[in-house]
């Protein structure tokens, strides 16, 4: 329960956390929806805020190898999958207006990118 503090602090217990922890939850989707502005992608530096934030790292969000103009970065790049929506990566996202941000999943699941993968269990 050490990752989803925010049941756990709740005063009138209106958030239970699921048994299985933060791995379980389904609040939303994280989108990068500033490519332009993430420092990662548009070169400014190398930051990796929101990977670090996230409680589900190495599934959720992964650093993705990529290269363009001649220079290789690395991607925040969000598992729709393993996402839980916590919003810890748009908390942590250091730009003016977060790059990256959680999005309802009514709305997620209009994305461009088609319909979001079923969870098993």
């Amino acid at each position: 329960m050490s990752n989803i503090p925010c049941a756990v602090a709740c005063p009138t217990d209106a958030l239970t956390a699921p048994a299985p922890g933060i791995t379980a939850a389904r609040m939303g989707l994280a989108r990068m929806t500033g490519p332009d502005t993430c420092y990662t992608i548009n070169g400014t530096a190398q930051c990796g805020a929101c990977y670090l934030a996230c409680p589900v790292k190495d599934a959720a969000i992964t650093m993705e190898r990529r290269s363009a103009g001649g220079r290789v970065y690395f991607e925040p790049t969000v598992n729709a999958a393993h996402c839980t929506g916590c919003g810890k990566c748009e908390a942590a996202c250091v730009t003016e207006e977060a790059s990256i941000k959680v999005l309802p999943l009514a709305l997620a699941r209009q994305d461009r990118l088609g319909p979001l993968p079923r969870r098993a269990g």
